[in-house]
């Protein structure tokens, strides 16, 4: 409901205009500190915005390792946790990049069920999955950072261009 207005207003994956969600059939519900309402579904997942009246969302063809969502959860540092059909993912704060965690990395499953996902009291987030559940700190998660390797293929002096030397040609 609208604070302003008191309206509700219904959001559709059939809706014609630009304010689509991503499944109309939802499995998990959830806001972050922003106050974005987000929403798993068989479709992928929606953010949306009551306040701008806008809506984002995400699927397989743009970040989601699979389409099913199911449990999700933010975190204290608001970002998004969600179970999809592919693994266990991150969406980070910025709401720009995802981090999927598979069976290599030690989940016991990549499949999620249709149930919610839940932030406990002491921080931990626990899942379910297709083969029991999944317990974790998400405070213990820090995105790596690497940073690039330098090479120079060339160089330009008074408009004049030079190769890169090999390390043979040395």
């Amino acid at each position: 409901q609208d604070k302003k207005t008191g309206k509700s207003r219904q959001y559709t994956a059939n809706d014609t205009t630009n304010k689509t969600i991503a499944g109309n059939q939802v499995v998990d519900i959830k806001e972050d500190n922003k106050e974005i309402i987000w929403l798993s579904s068989f479709n992928g997942i929606s953010g949306v915005d009551v306040e701008s009246d806008s809506i984002v969302s995400f699927n397989s063809k743009n970040g989601l390792a699979g389409n099913w969502a199911s449990p999700m959860v933010v975190d204290s540092f608001n970002r998004i946790w969600l179970g999809v059909s592919g693994g266990l993912m991150m969406l980070d704060q910025d709401r720009r990049h995802f981090k999927t965690f598979t069976l290599n990395d030690g989940l016991p499953s990549v499949g999620f069920p249709e149930h919610a996902g839940v932030h406990l009291r002491n921080g931990n987030i626990i899942f379910p999955s297709n083969n029991g559940y999944i317990l974790f700190n998400p405070a213990n998660f820090r995105q790596e950072q690497t940073k690039p390797e330098f090479y120079i293929a060339g160089y330009s002096v008074f408009n004049k261009n030079y190769p890169a030397i090999s390390e043979e040609e040395q």
